[in-house]
């Protein structure tokens, strides 16, 4: 009803979801949907529930991350009901002998990894609330036990997981490969992932300080140069005060005003736009936006990541999500490591100063083009797969079938406009988004897309099916068979187009990443756990790994073969390698 009547609104607000669009468990149906009661048993000493075959167990800790033993709070629980506490104590090695060979039901096998150790449950069988959760909701805020069963804090919780294992199982296995997803990937990579962050990455106090100290000075001079230019010193992070310099002071023509508000727009694109005029005082709004990007890497990362690293014995330690985004991608936190700067010579010093231990390298490779590799491979386009199977430059290639050039006669500035066009409507930008990103009329943009598809149908056929299908079962799908709800992921989106372009980029983002994360876990397992090669960072489509000066040919040859092996698509996929002594090498 309300969807007929177009309230929107009060449907988020009431937390309604269509039948033909969700059709999944939530966390609102999760508690009263359940047919499973939560077993009744009774309290009993710790070690008696040791000889129960299946163990349920929860860990409470303050919240900081990793937990510490120390302060940690395990419940225990049998399928009997018959349950246990233990606080604040470390466990003796007994207990961890007496785990051996049982199938754990876990609220966050993360935190119990990250709190006693891979180690501790290596010959266990794992079953994990949060990861069977996040695989059925990749977009829901929260996976944690309290937020799911309202009230099994207060109980102790180990209770709770019995009910939530069998229901999220009955779920997970209405999806074909969603078991195997489990199962084969994501509860394996938890343990790769805690190693990686325990292990982290060096950081040159030298380096940053010096880095730190150019920033500061350079910001200092942009600062005396505009105030001198308006006369007094302004606050250039107040909108207004920019304003009143820009359209005011020196009589810049004005653009358009904030949404909202009365004031004249003073964002990047404006800025961008004003230097560009080549007026009388252009380069006051060239100062500003360098004034922007030199306070966004002096306060968003020189000073955090030296803090980090000073709380971290010298070593930058971040926390990787493997269920937090909607398309299965890994997030960093804490400092987020896949945030840093990617182009320019600031981005650069920066890097310099993240290096590998004395007598060791850092070894990296990246996926060539791999979300274009699968949109070729999902597609079947002939014309893609063909560039690809013989290795020559897609971009170069787009430019010559859209513009109708021979790909000798294709200029750098084509093949740029060709390389926006493959990654932006591979991600739904319009024509308006096209023809703002290249400065261009919308209409001449329009035309653009157009030849794009007309020189490749099977694209666009691939991307109107894959959408509608998407739209019609209720969720999209990856190769690997990891889903996204498009009910879950469009909440609080207004714009049709946006929905579209979350249905269309997700199986191709989400295939990227289900294969990055197999790429981890065998190079993972092609080496000994002695320390001597590690994985620390894995960015999007690029994993890096730090390993001895002279294994350094060796480790680089296995990482190519692994990540190449990691799917098997019908154009192969390819890697870049790189080495170097510091991140800005690789």
């Amino acid at each position: 009803l309300c969807k007929r009547l177009g309230m929107a609104r009060l449907v988020d607000r009431l937390k309604i979801q269509a039948e033909e669009t969700f059709n999944s468990v939530t966390p609102e149906t999760v508690t009263s949907a359940s047919d499973s009661p939560v077993p009744q048993g009774g309290p009993v000493e710790f070690e008696e529930l040791l000889d129960a075959r299946e163990l349920a167990i929860v860990l409470f800790h303050t919240g900081k991350y990793p937990p510490e033993a120390e302060s940690a709070e395990l419940h225990l629980s049998d399928d009997r009901g018959r349950h246990a506490v233990r606080r604040g104590i470390e466990l003796s090695p007994d207990f961890w002998t007496r785990l051996a060979g049982k199938k754990l039901y876990v609220n966050d096998c993360k935190e119990l990894m990250a709190c006693f150790g891979p180690g501790a449950f290596r010959e266990c069988e794992i079953w994990d609330l949060k990861t069977a959760h996040y695989l059925l909701h990749p977009d829901v805020p929260s996976h944690a036990l309290k937020d799911l069963y309202p009230g099994a804090e207060e109980s102790g919780g180990a209770t709770f997981l019995w009910r939530a294992a069998r229901e999220l199982n009955m779920e997970i296995r209405r999806y074909d490969g969603l078991p195997d997803l489990m199962d084969r990937i994501d509860l394996p990579l938890i343990p790769v992932l805690i190693e990686m962050e325990r292990k982290g990455i060096r950081l040159s106090p030298a380096t940053f300080a010096g880095l730190q100290k150019e920033l500061e000075e350079r910001v200092t001079s942009i600062e005396g140069e505009i105030a001198a230019r308006a006369g007094e010193e302004i606050n250039l992070n107040s909108p207004k005060q920019v304003a009143w310099l820009l359209f005011e002071r020196l009589g810049l023509p004005g653009g358009a005003k904030t949404k909202g508000k009365t004031g004249l727009s003073t964002s990047a694109s404006v800025l961008e736009g004003l230097a560009d005029l080549d007026l009388p005082h252009s380069d006051v709004p060239r100062l500003m936006l360098e004034h922007r990007e030199l306070t966004k890497m002096l306060n968003g990362f020189a000073v955090p990541l030296q803090k980090a690293a000073g709380t971290g014995g010298g070593v930058v330690h971040t926390t990787f999500e493997a269920a937090f985004t909607g398309t299965g991608r890994l997030s960093s936190r804490d400092p987020n490591l896949q945030n840093l700067p990617a182009f320019g010579h600031w981005s650069r010093r920066l890097k310099e100063g993240l290096v590998p231990e004395p007598g060791r390298v850092f070894v990296a490779a990246d996926y060539s083009q791999i979300e274009l590799r699968i949109l070729a491979h999902l597609s079947g386009e002939e014309r893609l797969m063909d560039a690809f199977r013989s290795g020559r430059d897609i971009h170069r290639e787009t430019a010559a079938w859209v513009f109708s050039t021979p790909p000798g006669d294709v200029t750098p500035e084509l093949r740029r406009v060709a390389k926006m066009i493959n990654f932006g409507l591979l991600y739904g930008m319009s024509s308006y988004g096209l023809a703002d990103r290249l400065g261009i009329e919308r209409g001449e943009a329009s035309g653009v897309i157009t030849r794009y598809f007309a020189a490749l149908p099977g694209v666009r056929s691939y991307l109107e099916a894959s959408a509608s299908e998407a739209q019609d079962r209720g969720y999209t799908r990856t190769l690997f068979g990891r889903i996204r709800p498009i009910g879950e992921a469009a909440r609080g989106i207004r714009d049709r187009n946006a929905i579209k372009r979350v249905a269309v980029n997700t199986p191709i983002q989400g295939t990227a990443a289900d294969i990055a994360r197999r790429a981890m876990l065998d190079f993972d397992r092609a080496f000994p756990p002695d320390g001597e090669v590690r994985l620390f960072l894995q960015i999007h489509d690029s994993l890096v790994c730090e390993c001895p000066a002279e294994r350094a040919d060796e480790v680089g040859e296995t990482l190519c073969r692994v990540m190449k092996a990691a799917a098997t698509l019908s154009i192969p996929l390819e890697v870049e390698l790189k080495k170097g002594q510091s991140l800005a090498d690789v």
